[in-house]
């Protein structure tokens, strides 16, 4: 019994000593909290940027050995007591799990877990489980790169290729990282537009992140993108997208007000204003708007928002079309609306 409890406790060491040479390696500042008084977090970590101590500390929850971890899955197993307390913290929380066959940890945001899934707190089950990939990757690169600037509230900065196998890769996470790097850092970059495109179309709905939609409005812009100096994209590159997007298909128009949720709207900063900037510019949009309109298979809301940029565009030239669409679409809201508000207004106004 003393032997497994010397074994165990050596394990354990081992996972809290990979964390701290990592974060010290980063020249950050790691405080081990000492067993007796460890109530759901075995370390803080304070950030250091470059030499800055920036005042932003981490709560660090650390487990090690092989029974907390599999080829390809990681777990932190808890309590409906650890839960509440990592929610309620004032602090980020953050787990580690080492893995002693791979001399290597995996990382995952805890209080991001348990706050996404709303139930788990109240019913369980109490343990965290999260995949091996390389975003969650707990190595001294991935913490100078990826988990440090996302604590300190920086911009992650990866490199293209990178960016690029995170964009595409079947990881939400790393999908959704991807995208983010490839339009902050890569937006002079026609390789990071062209991947873009690609996984518009390649992914589905489900598996897209509707960030993109913001993204691919930076082609045309409108008032409310926020412009940085990495985002900027060449006239003659921007050209270029713009004589792309003009071309897409009913299908492409499609996809991208699918990616809107069941209440967006198309206000001023909404996703539905991106959609709008991207939609303008395609050739023939009000017939290709019309055809998704008219497409039962499609989801109702997706159809809706057709129908109110259709009118946007059109005005009062598209209003008998509109008359007949709330005719033999009852089930669709916005065509009857739309027609009432251009006969008592005399025009539709988005913004």
């Amino acid at each position: 019994m003393g032997t497994t409890k010397l074994r165990s406790s050596a394990t354990a060491k081992k996972g809290v000593n990979y964390v701290r040479d990592i974060i010290e390696s980063s020249n950050s500042i790691f405080h081990e909290i000492h067993q007796e008084n460890d109530y759901g977090n075995d370390a803080f970590v304070e950030l250091v940027e470059g030499t800055n101590v920036r005042g932003i500390t981490v709560a660090v929850q650390i487990k090690s050995g092989t029974s907390y971890c599999s080829t390809e899955t990681c777990k932190i197993p808890a309590s409906k007591q650890h839960f509440e307390y990592w929610k309620s913290h004032t602090l980020p929380v953050i787990g580690v799990v080492y893995d002693p066959e791979e001399h290597k940890g995996y990382w995952v945001d805890i209080k991001r877990y348990i706050t996404d899934r709303t139930s788990l707190t109240e019913e369980g089950p109490y343990t965290i489980s999260f995949k091996k990939t390389e975003f969650s990757s707990f190595t001294a690169e991935n913490f100078e790169l990826i988990v440090k600037p996302i604590y300190l509230k920086a911009q992650v900065k990866l490199p293209l290729t990178t960016s690029m196998r995170f964009c595409s890769s079947d990881d939400y996470t790393e999908h959704s990282l991807g995208l983010a790097v490839l339009m902050n850092h890569y937006a002079a970059s026609l390789e990071a537009w062209e991947l873009m495109f690609s996984t518009l179309r390649s992914r589905t709905i489900s598996t897209l992140d509707p960030s993109i939609l913001y993204y691919l409005a930076h082609i045309p812009g409108h008032p409310d993108i926020y412009w940085s100096p990495n985002k900027l994209i060449p006239l003659d590159l921007k050209e270029y997208l713009k004589n792309i997007v003009a071309d897409w298909s009913i299908e492409d128009v499609a996809k991208i007000l699918c990616l809107l949720s069941e209440d967006e709207s198309f206000e001023r900063g909404s996703l539905g204003q991106n959609v709008d900037a991207v939609i303008s510019l395609i050739k023939d949009k009000n017939d290709k708007l019309i055809s998704v309109i008219e497409d039962h298979l499609l989801p109702t809301f997706a159809r809706d928002s057709a129908a109110l940029l259709y009118a946007y565009y059109t005005q009062l030239e598209g209003i008998q079309k509109l008359r007949e669409l709330a005719v033999e679409y009852p089930d669709l809201t916005w065509p009857s609306e739309l027609v009432r508000q251009l006969e008592t207004e005399g025009y539709i106004y988005l913004y």
